[in-house]
């Protein structure tokens, strides 16, 4: 039996198989920095003969599981194509270049959450340009940066020469989905414009898949701080 269970939006749920013996049945629960809390419930006896549940008279009784769950085909099998349809294509990054941290500039785009870029904390050195695999018609960016629960950066998007956004990355539980203005371009620079703004809007709330503490920590001031960025199209 697990001891240790995650849980996800402070919501877990536990499955109890009960033994052949009635009776109390407790479940306790305690997490650091809360009170410990338990829940008992009691488990009633149920006539059995030979395996089967029994009725009053003793007779055993065997469940009549086609009209119980009747199964229902209706519906056809199981399709081959995927369940879901896609509205975005991501275009790969070919390489990134920027004025500082140049030998980390593919830790912003290697699809490792554990490594990161940052800019040396000089406004005019806070920013990253990047280079697609080849021109598209670019009208999203999703990011992550550092600090995304309680930071975020003032940041100017350019497609090629072109701004095609201004604004904050929005604080959050990890990505940031920034619409774009369309272009046609495999050219795209992100440009801090000022001092990250810092204010934890989700107090203790803890990521079920990360506990590490390195996405949580503040960013500093002027320096761009980047995990992740990735720029997409529209399906055709």
């Amino acid at each position: 039996m697990d001891k240790t269970l995650p849980f996800e939006c402070g919501v877990n749920r536990v499955m109890i198989r009960s033994c052949v013996n009635a009776g109390k049945i407790t479940i306790k629960a305690a997490a650091q920095g809360f009170p410990e809390t338990s829940l008992s419930i009691k488990s009633e006896p149920v006539p059995v003969n030979n395996g089967f549940y029994a009725d009053a008279s003793g007779k055993a009784i065997e469940a009549d599981w086609g009209s119980m769950m009747p199964c229902i085909l209706n519906r056809g099998e199981t399709p081959s194509t995927s369940s879901y349809t896609q509205k975005k294509n991501t275009i790969a990054i070919k390489y990134a270049e920027a004025a500082s941290d140049t030998a980390n500039v593919k830790a912003s785009y290697d699809d490792n959450e554990s490594t990161h870029w940052s800019s040396d904390g000089m406004l005019e050195n806070a920013y990253i340009r990047y280079h697609l695999a080849r021109k598209a018609k670019i009208n999203e960016m999703v990011i992550k940066v550092l600090g995304f629960r309680d930071s975020s950066y003032p940041i100017e998007v350019y497609s090629g020469r072109k701004l095609v956004f201004k604004g904050f990355t929005h604080k959050g539980l990890g990505y940031c989905h920034i619409p774009l203005k369309l272009t046609f371009n495999d050219t795209f620079t992100i440009k801090m414009v000022g001092p990250a703004s810092v204010k934890d809007a989700f107090a203790d709330m803890v990521e079920l898949a990360d506990k590490s503490n390195k996405q949580l920590k503040s960013s500093n001031s002027n320096k761009l701080q980047i995990i992740e960025v990735e720029f997409n199209e529209d399906t055709k």
